[in-house]
């Protein structure tokens, strides 16, 4: 490899500056030289050709270099959106949250910066350091404290980062137009009608809206404590708006949880970690690539498995951490993709086997922890477990992987995915950290609730209602439609009319 100024001799004469500029470009070649020879190749750079998927080559994922990205901590204070009091009053938590255009670094320094959308305070000015991002910032919540959200539209671009297939149904939005429609919908969230997001809601840049647009979201956060997410939902577009990065974490804490960390049973801060894993393809110029070649008349297939895990708006990236128990609230975030995930150490004699502790799901905790040690955890997309890994009982300097085995499409039948697969890896923590003097939890509480959860006790006089999910081949353009529908209509589309009523707060079996 040559690097060269031009002319030859235009760093000896040129003015400090020009020469300043040169010796940039001569490390930033340095660090691509040592990064090529760890890796064999020039980071970013290789491609692959996939034509029945993109219509141009895509980066091969085995020139991105893993573990050089750090794991940034949602929960930590340069991530956190912070609430209005004033503007409300002093007893609501008043948001006022933005979606724009902006560039991630979502790959290794050495590699090209990526255009995507994010959220981030509407107030911001462009151009400066702010709290736009990918993922989105992320909000803590109190339950029983509402939460207000102004969601603005306006600062979206009119052009989106990827084609619109007009084949699909875009309710109100004639043609799929405009392109670039949002709409916010808070998953696992307890939210009145008029703020749950729904697709025909959205807004757009050129202030067209939807049949059902509300510009201000109420969330009275009356549920447990619980990880939520949130996440783009517009209609005939929510996989390329989510891909383009509009999703990030919402939590609502209870004091219940702020008991078990003040007694040091659960991990607190900064050994509370969220995970949002994702999957990206990229193009060599560092943009997202989406699956983008035409078939039967149709430009984009619904469902997509890209080549790239990206963690917390990361690719491939490292965490260091002490040899203590840390919380790691992790969600799949793929579109697609689901994940079966595990704590594998990379050292070859007596590696050791990590402590994990399941304590909640979806919606909320447990009644007590189920010791998933050495056990696979599976996740669906938009699925969440909430774990306690204790890396105390690791050696110093030793690594683990969280790996991943689960076959695409996925079956339970269906062969694992090989380990010599990239999508085999989705984050390294390494144990080179020193114990800090803040107390480390001995192992979660028996009792994570104060009142157990039961189910109802007379299950027969429950009313049964027997719901299907089918997936449909489209006659006319030959893609997989999921649809839902009951064993007596069959898949049924999102506009037929409605067959389940149900009475609010009643129990059933679904």
């Amino acid at each position: 490899v040559v690097y060269q100024c031009v002319p030859a001799n235009e760093c000896k004469h040129r003015p400090f500056p020009r020469f300043h500029a040169c010796a940039m470009w001569a490390a930033a070649l340095v660090v691509l030289l040592a990064l090529a020879h760890a890796t064999g190749a020039l980071p970013c750079v290789g491609t692959i050709t996939d034509s029945s998927q993109y219509t141009l080559p895509i980066m091969d994922p085995a020139t991105i270099p893993k573990w050089v990205n750090v794991l940034p901590n949602p929960l930590s204070t340069a991530y956190t959106f912070p609430a209005d009091r004033v503007t409300k009053g002093p007893t609501i938590d008043f948001y006022r949250i933005g979606m724009r255009q902006i560039k991630s670094q979502i790959l290794p320094p050495a590699c090209a910066k990526t255009d995507v959308f994010a959220y981030g305070l509407a107030s911001d000015p462009l151009n400066q350091p702010n709290s736009y991002a990918y993922p989105g910032h992320t909000f803590v919540a109190s339950k029983g404290r509402t939460v207000q959200v102004e969601y603005v539209h306006t600062q979206m671009p009119q052009q989106h980062l990827f084609p619109i297939d007009r084949t699909f149904h875009c309710g109100s939005a004639r043609n799929c137009s405009p392109d670039v429609r949002t709409v916010v919908h808070l998953h696992g969230g307890y939210a009145p009608d008029h703020s749950d997001g729904f697709p025909e809601a959205w807004g757009a840049s050129n202030g067209s809206v939807g049949t059902m647009y509300n510009p201000l979201y109420t969330y009275p956060n009356n549920q447990d404590a619980m990880d939520l997410w949130y996440h783009d939902h517009a209609w005939g577009i929510t996989r390329l708006n989510v891909y383009a990065g509009l999703a990030g974490f919402y939590f609502v804490r209870q004091p219940r949880e702020t008991t078990l960390k003040n007694l040091y049973q659960l991990p607190r801060a900064p050994y509370d970690i969220p995970i949002a894993i994702q999957d990206r393809s990229f193009f060599p110029n560092g943009s997202l690539a989406y699956p983008n070649a035409p078939f039967t008349g149709a430009r984009n297939k619904n469902t997509n498995f890209a080549t790239v895990f990206v963690v917390n708006g990361k690719a491939w990236p490292k965490s260091i951490v002490e040899p203590r128990k840390y919380r790691l609230r992790i969600l799949n975030g793929c579109n697609s993709r689901f994940v079966n995930i595990r704590f594998v150490s990379t050292a070859t004699t007596n590696p050791t086997k990590l402590p994990v502790w399941f304590i909640a799901t979806d919606h909320g905790f447990l009644n007590s922890p189920i010791n998933m040690t050495g056990q696979p955890i599976l996740l669906a997309p938009a699925e969440r477990a909430d774990i306690v890994v204790d890396f105390a009982r690791a050696k110093f300097g030793e690594q683990f992987i969280m790996t991943n085995d689960a076959p695409t499409p996925y079956t339970p039948t269906s062969p694992k995915l090989d380990a010599s697969s990239p999508m085999s890896q989705i984050v390294k923590f390494t144990v080179t950290k020193n114990l800090s003097a803040v107390r480390d939890v001995s192992a979660p509480p028996t009792n994570l609730l104060t009142v157990p959860r039961s189910l109802p006790r007379n299950m027969s006089n429950l009313k049964v209602r027997k719901l299907a999910m089918f997936n449909v081949v489209d006659s006319k353009y030959s893609r997989l439609r999921l649809s839902l529908g009951t064993t007596i209509t069959g898949p049924m589309k999102f506009i037929d009319p409605i067959t389940e009523n149900i009475t609010l707060n009643s129990e059933e079996v679904w």
